[in-house]
């Protein structure tokens, strides 16, 4: 049999060719390997370093804001329980209860085997080192500002293997904080706000708090702003000198009645006098989490409208 003399060039080119693709496939296979085991880190609330090997698959939240954000998150269906009083969406009401922030059911948070638990930064010390020597990576979520909920959103995406969802809910949710801007307050002096927490003992809130950050945002300004606490109880004669235009209470809607009745012996109170009592609910100004967002909507709106009464 003759062999045409190029036919050991063209097969010596396609060996080439074969090697070529064959060491490009594999370097692939590497790039791609390293990607997909490559440690996912984020940043929570505190500052602190959080690392998981893999996309956390069983996630347990332990406050009712945390569970929140892990759904905005995507990651609903990651999660094998949460703690007392998580009541939204409505699937997490199906999930075990695993205690709350002051008791916890460590043998049964063992059991669920989580590798990734979500927690708020009043969970005591003593309870978070108890977490940690059982070598499981926890998240504090607790947004020092309106804008830091969102990233709480993105970083506990990329920690659940959910990066784009959270992604564009975050995205969403900014795009929301800067349409509030339309709504808040004109130009002009802030209005004086008492925001009341509780009737008695009587609770507001601090400068260092994110209820401040949205009254500022919103154009108001908290009567005692200067309390570094973030929910400093105050002596009702303290109110009654600061003559705030606006009381807002983050109450249901029975403490709002009872405690807008209790005002009424103080008329020299401007907000008492001409009546601007402002209720918001507590379930959403209260928690850190994706509805924050509604709560800071309701309470520009008030402020606005305010404003414009004044006038």
């Amino acid at each position: 049999m003759q062999i045409e003399p190029h036919y050991f060039c063209k097969h010596s080119g396609r060996r080439k060719h074969f090697a070529f693709f064959r060491w490009l496939f594999v370097l692939l296979a590497i790039v791609l390997s390293a990607t997909v085991h490559a440690a996912l880190t984020v940043t929570d609330s505190r500052g602190n370093t959080v690392m998981l090997e893999a996309p956390a698959q069983r996630i347990i939240t332990l406050s009712p804001h945390a569970a929140e954000l892990v759904f905005a998150a995507g990651a609903g269906a990651n999660l094998v329980a949460v703690s007392e009083h998580s009541d939204t969406p409505p699937a997490v009401k199906t999930l075990p209860i695993i205690g709350n922030a002051n008791a916890l059911d460590l043998e049964r948070i063992i059991a669920l085997k989580p590798s990734l638990i979500v927690l708020p930064s009043y969970l005591s010390v003593k309870q978070q080192q108890s977490l940690r020597a059982r070598n499981i990576a926890l998240y504090i979520a607790d947004a020092p500002t309106p804008e830091a909920i969102a990233d709480d959103i993105e970083a506990l995406g990329v920690l659940s293997g959910h990066e784009v969802a959270a992604r564009v809910y975050a995205q969403r949710y900014r795009a929301q904080l800067k349409g509030i801007a339309a709504v808040r307050s004109d130009a002009g002096a802030p209005v004086s706000v008492f925001y009341q927490l509780w009737e008695s003992p009587l609770y507001t809130i601090g400068g260092d708090s994110l209820i401040n950050r949205a009254i500022t945002h919103c154009g108001g300004r908290s009567i005692f702003s200067t309390l570094i606490a973030p929910a400093p109880v105050v002596l009702r004669e303290a109110v009654i000198a600061a003559r705030p235009q606006v009381i807002i209470m983050g109450a249901s809607e029975q403490d709002f009645t009872r405690w807008k009745n209790s005002w009424q012996r103080w008329p020299q109170i401007p907000a008492v006098r001409h009546q601007v009592f402002i209720r918001v609910d507590p379930d959403l100004l209260h928690r850190p989490g994706p509805r924050f967002i509604e709560g800071m909507a309701t309470l520009c709106e008030a402020l606005r409208q305010d404003r414009t009464r004044s006038r």
